[in-house]
């Protein structure tokens, strides 16, 4: 358990540590320039692929014990209101 009188001490120990890395550039972190207007890497965009694929690999079931609800962890109301705003649908027969 953390007491008030140990938080000053902590933060000292932060500074110092922090003080001693050197400087992190985005090469490092291999981020991309723009990517966060990469439509295709958005964590939305991404959300919505993976509930689709685990919606098709059970048989575009969402309720039920072999449903996708049921595979992602998720109350079959969250996923059909997730699925809403993610705009995720059945694809359409061809």
């Amino acid at each position: 358990m953390r007491r008030d009188a140990d938080t000053p001490r902590m933060w000292e120990d932060f500074k110092v540590f922090a003080d001693s890395c050197p400087p992190v550039t985005e090469t490092q972190l291999h981020l991309r320039p723009n990517a966060a207007n990469d439509e295709a890497d958005t964590l939305q965009a991404r959300e919505r692929e993976h509930i689709l694929r685990i919606w098709q690999a059970t048989g575009w079931k969402i309720k039920g014990p072999a449903g996708a609800a049921i595979k992602l962890g998720l109350n079959p109301g969250t996923l059909y209101s997730r699925m809403k705003k993610l705009s995720v649908q059945r694809p359409q027969a061809r």
